[in-house]
């Protein structure tokens, strides 16, 4: 043999003894590389989607690699597999294993969600129903859970509040003008999936029997406030901005409210239309109680005071915003104890009853305003108001 030939020969057999240790001591595990699962948007399959799984093993190679779907084995070829709607709603979890040809294991799963389904909408049965100058409290139930659900009634769009994973809520004003009869009632909502449901409910809007009479004999002075028509308006303007305040949106009503004063006598309702002594006639949009001039009024839920002045007609005047489109107003007091800006809880006294601007005696006029209508605020201190019953869910639409 030539020194060349041993040389080749020791070479050789000095390589064979490396790569036999290099196979012996392999310790290394497969590679299982992101997939199509790895960065999808909220764990959601939508439809079909096609998933590789991907196994690399630089040293000794890829020996095998088994697929499971929640513990059941899938078949799968080198492009990958289909997930979709045939493995059910609801989570699951892929599982990969794959081995090297030295028998080193490497395991990944992937926790993913398929959802093909819309959500679906339950309104509670006594949401269906409505009267003029009424509130109109709308609970919704969806079969699953959504970021944001709208309501659309009469012509608005209202985001709905969430009261719980289920449930939600909206306060609907009804106008004392509302022609009555059926109205369509839409609800919306994507899940967080993106898949979009749209359904319509009829709601009846039933006519209210608005009472009518009495005179109320105004004064000389009273008469000319009420001529001075642009004191009135700006004082409707002022109004109209105080109720449409943005407010804190953590800051929303519990329900039911309770009286702002006690003690006191309804002596007109809301919505009772009335005349004057100088042969005007208007619709009461607000509720008067009498009461000793000096009876505190207290806040009947918590809110924030938006507006706080003397006004034409109104006298002194106090509004409290509550959250998501609601208003309080007391008019014609002796006494203001806040200011704009104030955070009142329920209970506390914000005003005294008294007499001012177009008033014939000491009352409290309690005015309440959803979503830009004139409602009956007596409607807001009936026991349970706010809270749906437990069985009051029928069909979704």
């Amino acid at each position: 043999m030539t020194s060349g030939t041993k040389i080749a020969a020791t070479v050789g057999l000095v390589l064979g003894l490396a790569l036999a240790g290099w196979w012996f001591t392999d310790g290394t595990a497969p590679v299982i590389a992101d997939n199509e699962l790895s960065s999808l948007p909220g764990s959601f399959v939508v439809g079909d989607l096609r998933v590789a799984i991907p196994v690399t093993d630089d040293r000794t190679g890829v020996g095998s690699v088994t697929a499971t779907i929640d513990g059941e084995a899938v078949d799968f070829s080198d492009q990958g597999l289909t997930l979709g709607p045939s493995l059910g709603e609801g989570p699951h979890v892929l599982e990969a294993v794959a081995r090297d040809r030295r028998g080193n294991e490497s395991r990944r799963s992937w926790s993913f969600i398929t959802d093909n389904v819309a959500p679906t909408f339950r309104p509670a049965r006594s949401s269906l129903r409505g009267a003029q100058g009424r509130t109109l409290l709308l609970f919704v139930e969806t079969s699953e859970p959504v970021p944001a659900l709208t309501a659309q009634f009469v012509g608005t769009s209202n985001l709905m509040e969430s009261t719980g994973p289920l449930r939600w809520r909206l306060h609907l004003g009804i106008s004392a003008e509302l022609e009555p009869g059926l109205k369509t009632l839409t609800l919306s909502a994507q899940d967080e999936a993106g898949n979009a449901a749209v359904g319509s409910v009829d709601v009846v809007i039933e006519e209210t029997a608005f009472p009518r009479g009495g005179m109320i004999n105004l004064s000389p002075a009273q008469i000319e406030a009420r001529k001075n028509r642009p004191g009135v308006e700006e004082a409707a303007r002022r109004r109209r901005e105080a109720f449409g305040t943005e407010i804190d949106p953590s800051i929303t009503w519990t329900g039911p409210f309770e009286m702002p004063v006690q003690d006191a006598i309804m002596t007109s309702p809301f919505g009772k239309v009335r005349d004057y002594s100088d042969g005007g006639v208007s619709r009461h949009l607000g509720t008067d109680y009498a009461a000793p001039r000096g009876t505190p009024v207290a806040a009947p839920d918590g809110g924030v005071v938006v507006l706080a002045e003397e006004m034409s007609i109104y006298g002194l005047v106090i509004i409290l915003k509550h959250g998501a489109g609601l208003a309080s107003s007391y008019n014609h007091l002796s006494e203001m104890l806040v200011e704009p800006g104030d955070v009142v809880e329920r209970g506390d006294i914000i005003g005294k009853v008294g007499s001012t601007g177009q008033s014939t005696g000491p009352h409290l006029h309690w005015g309440m305003h959803v979503g830009g209508f004139a409602v009956a605020a007596e409607q807001w201190i009936e026991p349970g108001w706010g809270t749906p019953r437990e069985d009051d869910f029928g069909a979704a639409p």
